[in-house]
């Protein structure tokens, strides 16, 4: 810290130097591919908020590029004053939904696939359709590590969610007065059962839009609660 505001610098051969005011920072973010999670290191990102002639390069702040898992809180909090020195209790994704998550992400690139496959008029190639299944299956498996990384919890003050992306995760820690919209959504045939949360942050000058799919209803309307108790929701009520 410098001046009141967190200085951070970056760079090897050219060191490159930026400030931002902790009141422009938005949410923080903690990085890991699986690599990284298997060795219990993250990277540590700030969210901030910028003016019309800032650099949106500046609205990813690298904090920390490398950090021990058992040193992540209790480093970031004194350069972050909200930041929380132990994280609320969360709810995972239920493992009865991790199948909707690869069959997602299946029939997505099912599409691509059989587009590739007409372009090259190779539908009786046993080559192209071993590459196909083996593609399919490759995502099938990022569909399922990202649905056992999605995860939601909060406390008073934050809220802590985490996704998952191809074979890596993101975890946003966001207070409470710094979300600009949180949304609920229903997926059509299982509307009575789960619901995708939606958070939204500033990030630069757009957005950070946060989604955590197939949570319980219950669930989903305890976060409502959480951001507006005094708002009716039909999708939870």
């Amino acid at each position: 810290m410098q001046s009141g505001k967190l200085v951070t610098e970056r760079g090897f051969f050219q060191r490159n130097q930026v400030s931002v005011a902790p009141d422009r920072i938005q949410a923080l973010r903690f990085n890991q591919n699986i690599i990284r999670q298997w060795l219990h290191l993250f990277t540590v990102q700030a969210l901030t908020a910028s003016k019309a002639a800032d650099d949106q390069a500046n609205s990813n702040l690298v904090m920390i590029p490398v950090l021990k898992e058992n040193r992540l809180l209790q480093t970031v909090q004194p350069f972050v004053n909200w930041s929380p020195v132990a994280y609320p209790e969360a709810t995972k994704v239920p493992s009865s939904t991790y199948w909707r998550y690869s069959r997602n992400m299946m029939l997505g690139n099912g599409i691509f696939v059989a587009i590739i496959l007409f372009i090259v008029r190779q539908w009786t190639s046993p080559l192209w359709w071993s590459l196909a299944v083996i593609w399919l299956l490759v995502v099938a498996l990022q569909g399922l590590y990202a649905a056992r990384q999605g995860a939601i919890g909060f406390n008073q003050q934050l809220l802590v969610a985490q996704v998952g992306h191809a074979f890596g995760r993101s975890r946003y820690v966001v207070p409470r007065n710094k979300v600009q919209s949180l949304v609920l959504q229903q997926p059509i045939l299982l509307r009575h059962t789960l619901v995708h949360v939606v958070i939204n942050v500033r990030h630069g000058n757009s957005n950070q839009e946060i989604t955590i799919k197939y949570l319980p209803k219950s669930v989903g309307k305890l976060v409502w609660q959480w951001y507006a108790p005094s708002l009716p929701n039909p999708m939870v009520d």
